[in-house]
């Protein structure tokens, strides 16, 4: 039996390969990279701002959850990238678009989940 409670970054490679023709594309992929990659809660991943992103220094202010430790994380260009390509152009200041109806994964992506993670559907709400 596996223990780990975390995914490789190849299980985060299928699944943001995964997410490739659906609707929410640019979104998805830019959510499981940040997740992964500055170890957000789906809440803090979720409740992420635009004035959080500064591109010009290139950084993420990731504000923890759970009494955690607010810090400040580079950005790499693929994230950044990402942000850019996913993020509303208008006055709105929260990150993710907004589809009608809750946030979900499509179900090809689900499927490339590990077993241990199929879970973590039921708690990506915005």
């Amino acid at each position: 039996m596996n223990d780990r409670k975390h995914l490789t970054a190849r299980e985060v490679e299928r699944l943001i390969t995964a997410t490739r023709g659906s609707r929410t594309e640019l979104r998805d992929r830019c959510l499981i990279l940040l997740m992964f990659r500055h170890g957000q809660r789906v809440s803090e991943a979720c409740a992420l701002k635009l004035h959080q992103v500064d591109l010009e220094s290139r950084v993420l202010h990731v504000a923890r959850l759970k009494k955690g430790l607010s810090t400040t994380h580079p950005l790499r260009g693929d994230e950044l990238r990402a942000i850019k390509a996913c993020s509303c152009k208008t006055l709105d200041c929260w990150i993710w678009m907004r589809l009608s109806g809750p946030f979900s994964l499509p179900t090809k992506t689900k499927a490339a989940l590990p077993e241990s993670a199929q879970c973590v559907d039921k708690y990506m709400i915005l």
